[in-house]
């Protein structure tokens, strides 16, 4: 799903889905710093 936005966004900081993406990047961010191991 971010994948997607990311393509359809790209550097636009104006598209209406700019802060849902960057709001999902914040939590898979949080999400795998506390629940993916560390190589």
């Amino acid at each position: 799903m971010l994948d997607d936005l990311i393509d359809e966004i790209g550097e636009n900081e104006n598209h209406p889905l700019a802060s849902l993406m960057e709001m999902l990047g914040i939590l898979i961010e949080n999400y795998e710093q506390e629940n993916v191991p560390q190589l």
